[in-house]
């Protein structure tokens, strides 16, 4: 079975791109470590899922973030499996100290991605630079689109500990909803003799790489 990955992070770039109040309000609340507000997540999430005439097959990540967003998306979706990825704080802080992003796209410094752009491969082919790989830093060029990769403004030291303390606030509690909910679900299927999905709770450790994390995940979906 093939699974379409849908970020909420993609989808919001998508969007902001043609609405400039929407556009406003994500800078505001990015640049302050805040999340954006459930009455807005919950439209963008709506909206893209009609427009796309998506159903199932599919993987959501960045999305709920918030115990009002996790009861508002159990009305769309019946899901077969809720996935929580368990790194520590310090992880964390090491993860988003070496990334940076050209606006699209997110990079790890340090680390050797094939160029892909027209632009970039010219540029460094005159420099007499590689122009098949690069190796990411601060102010090099996105090996996708050109763009020069910088430091996310909520990648900032004082951002970043209001983040976890959103996290900590708001997203933790998520875990236990979902928990809760499969619960019910469980319950009313025995008295009321119904065949709705149960969702399969899941805490993955998520200290290792993208690829290693990313098999764990079909893997788990794949043994059902």
């Amino acid at each position: 079975m093939k699974l379409k990955e849908i970020s909420m992070g993609n989808i919001i770039r998508e969007r902001i791109k043609k609405d400039k109040k929407l556009e406003i309000l994500v800078k505001k609340k990015m640049n302050a470590g805040k999340l954006l507000p459930d009455k807005v997540m919950n439209e963008i999430a709506k909206k893209y899922f009609k427009q796309n005439k998506i159903k199932d097959n599919f993987i959501f990540d960045g999305y709920p973030r918030t115990l009002l967003e996790a009861k508002y998306i159990t009305k769309l979706f019946d899901f077969d499996h809720i996935i929580e990825l368990n790194i520590t704080n310090k992880e964390v802080v090491n993860r988003i100290k070496k990334r940076l992003i050209c606006g699209e796209f997110s990079y790890i410094i340090g680390k050797k991605y094939k160029i892909i752009s027209k632009k970039v491969k010219e540029l460094r082919k005159k420099k007499g630079l590689n122009s098949k790989e690069i190796i990411i830093k601060v102010n090099s060029l996105c090996p996708k689109t050109g763009k020069i990769l910088e430091k996310r403004k909520d990648d900032m030291p004082l951002k970043l500990k209001t983040r976890l303390n959103e996290y900590n606030k708001k997203t933790k509690p998520i875990l236990k909803f979902f928990k809760i909910y499969a619960k019910m679900i469980e319950n009313n299927n025995k008295i009321k003799k119904n065949e709705k999905k149960i969702p399969k709770i899941n805490i993955i450790n998520g200290m290792g790489s993208i690829n290693k994390i990313q098999k764990k995940v079909y893997d788990l979906i794949k043994n059902g």
